[in-house]
């Protein structure tokens, strides 16, 4: 069902003349603004299936051509894909939805080792053991070691916040930790996106390109490697094995290799050890920033 077009020539939005259908100053369609309930609905129904077709093209080309999303949109040609930003932004709302809902496979919670006590085995399915029971309790106990076996001032002070947590929430205290950190990895991510893009600058240096190359391939490759994780946190949960996770690496790891060979054109020797150089190193900054994130969400409690 078309749109009826106005008769006045005046754009409704930017007051310059409409020649023809559209204005060629802002680009708003010069049509009828109270629309019928049809029309509506045939808007509706046409943008959604425009933006289904953006996006199974650019999942497409995303998960069976590494790279060559990146190169396209270093070449201008992007009409016909979904901008990397709102395809990472949906992605990673699906990747996030799926690691807070679906419960997470484990035997046990982390052991916590303090001046080499470790605590055991969580005595049911939803406790945890924990060597401290007070904030006293653990302060006589640093009291009676030597000097050398202390905890620093610091961890002192973070162990106290554990011990607090623990007593607030009880066997919880895992869970409630867990929940909060999830909650913000998200923001963490859209930090280490362009963190990601300055260790390829380091390796792949060329005065042709633009640090903003980077930033979309580090777009791209992040939303591949969420797609991925988000099926293997299906498949590890229905069918109990850690080997997906595994098997995910793998794939990464792979599909890095190849996006970097098709976008940076070096040859393969050299794309291989960058990738081994721009995974160790990344890999290594994540660890860092996620024990950040973890201890400051354990100070704030």
């Amino acid at each position: 069902m078309p749109h009826t077009l106005r008769n006045d020539s005046t754009c409704l939005n930017c007051g310059h003349r409409v020649e023809e259908r559209f204005c060629t100053h802002c680009g708003q369609e010069n049509i009828e603004p109270r629309e019928r309930f049809g029309e509506l609905v045939t808007h509706f129904v046409a943008d959604l299936f425009h933006y289904d077709k953006e996006f199974l093209l650019t999942l497409r080309y995303l998960l069976f051509k590494p790279g060559f999303l990146t190169l396209e949109y270093i070449k201008g040609r992007r009409k016909a894909y979904l901008h990397p930003i709102r395809m990472y932004l949906f992605v990673s709302l699906i990747y996030f939805l799926f690691v807070s809902v679906i419960p997470q496979r484990e035997t046990s919670h982390p052991i916590i080792q303090v001046n080499n006590m470790q605590a055991t085995q969580p005595s049911n399915k939803d406790g945890w053991s924990f060597p401290y029971t007070s904030v006293h309790q653990y302060d006589s106990i640093q009291q009676q070691l030597p000097d050398s076996l202390k905890n620093p001032p610091w961890v002192r002070k973070l162990m106290h916040r554990i011990i607090n947590i623990h007593q607030t929430y009880g066997d919880r205290a895992p869970e409630v930790i867990r929940e909060k950190f999830i909650h913000h990895v998200p923001q963490v991510m859209f930090f280490l996106l362009p963190l990601f893009a300055v260790i390829l600058s380091w390796h792949f240096r060329n005065k042709n390109d633009y640090f903003s190359d980077h930033v979309i391939f580090s777009l791209h490759f992040h939303i591949f490697y969420f797609l991925i994780s988000a099926l293997e946190i299906i498949l590890q949960y229905f069918l109990r094995t850690d080997l997906f996770v595994w098997i995910t690496w793998c794939i990464a790891w792979i599909y890095l290799i190849l996006a970097l060979h098709t976008v940076y054109q070096n040859k393969w020797w050299k794309t291989i050890l960058k990738s081994i150089s721009v995974g160790l190193i990344y890999i290594i900054l994540i660890g860092f920033v996620m024990s950040g994130l973890a201890i400051w969400i354990i100070w704030e409690q």
